[in-house]
């Protein structure tokens, strides 16, 4: 491999790759060992370079958005980690009416490269008086990780990301561009066909409904309130470790106004402030594990798998991973 990462590397340019770059540097969590090599696409041209390279020389590669829904190894990454700093975003096009007096714009659509933080495609909608993206201000991540998982606020509302995407261009598996439609994701709870096909998000565009600007920010300002009191904030995690359970579970075991919070089950089954070495269940929603400082994946994971064990055991509900897993432990 040693000889692939350095053709590739040259390709790519010496003075843009990092060597031996520790990955806790580049994640939420503050967790993860060294990449083999590390290059920052500051363009979809340069994504769209460095990924065909890879493939054409056979070198394992991940590509690395912001970070805030992984865990890392503690041994790192062996391969090339390219971390998408494609961040544009901008209009395309408007949908409605042009009378005498002024335009009257229904609908629009916005398109955003990949790599472009999810709060900025935000308030770049909300101050174009755009509504739908709002219930997103302040979630973090980047559009191409909010595509792969399909992020979502309040499932219960359908507070989709995916309902709102109009078309993508993705990087397939053998090097070729190609658009795609909404349709194309099978989009779900976490889910949409790219964690399967492993195919790149290089672009995409959302159509979005005309709204009144100020009550956009007053939702949203109002929703950022909301989190910031319901979960952990200014300390180093990666998020709700585990997805929601089932409706289903909900309706069997009574829980209150039928939450299907992994969080619940959790606190109920006595783990919160769990702590394993530096890293622990946090105190303020069951559903986070936090990294105190120093924490190590190993310790991590060995908290999920006894928070696993545990909701298995009294509540007989398979808690399953949201987070995802990259690289070596």
């Amino acid at each position: 491999m040693k000889s692939i990462l350095q053709t590739v590397t040259s390709q790519l340019g010496p003075h843009r790759v990092k060597l031996s770059e520790p990955l806790s540097q580049h994640t939420y969590f503050k967790i993860g060992g060294p990449a083999d090599a590390f290059f920052e696409a500051l363009t979809t041209a340069d994504l769209v370079k460095a990924i065909r390279l890879c493939l054409k020389y056979h070198l394992p590669y991940f590509v690395l958005g912001s970070g805030s829904n992984i865990l890392v190894g503690d041994k790192g990454f062996r391969g090339l980690v390219i971390k998408n700093r494609a961040d544009t975003v901008k209009t395309l096009g408007f949908q409605g009416k042009i009378s005498a007096r002024q335009p009257q714009v229904n609908r629009a659509v916005i398109e955003a490269t990949s790599g472009t933080l999810l709060n900025k495609l935000v308030r770049f909608t909300i101050e174009a008086g755009l509504g739908g993206l709002e219930v997103f201000l302040s979630v973090p991540g980047t559009v191409g990780g909010a595509i792969y998982n399909n992020s979502h606020y309040r499932p219960e509302k359908n507070e989709f990301i995916g309902l709102l995407l109009h078309q993508a261009t993705l990087l397939d598996v053998t090097g070729n561009l190609k658009q795609v439609d909404q349709a194309y994701f099978r989009f779900g709870y976490d889910y949409s066909i790219l964690q399967h096909t492993h195919e790149t998000l290089i672009k995409a565009s959302f159509s979005l409904k005309s709204s009144d600007k100020h009550q956009l920010w007053q939702t949203a300002t109002n929703l950022v309130r909301r989190r910031n009191d319901r979960q952990p904030i200014g300390i180093a995690c990666s998020g709700c470790t585990f997805k929601n359970f089932s409706y289903a579970d909900a309706l069997r075991l009574a829980t209150p106004n039928h939450t299907q919070s992994s969080g619940y089950l959790v606190d109920q089954a006595g783990l919160k402030n769990l702590e394993l070495g530096k890293a622990r269940v946090s105190p303020v929603h069951a559903a986070f594990i936090e990294n105190t400082g120093g924490a190590t994946a190993q310790e991590v994971l060995k908290i999920i798998d006894t928070i696993k064990q545990e909701v298995f055991k009294k509540f007989a509900v398979n808690l399953e991973l949201e987070i995802f897993l990259v690289g070596e432990f």
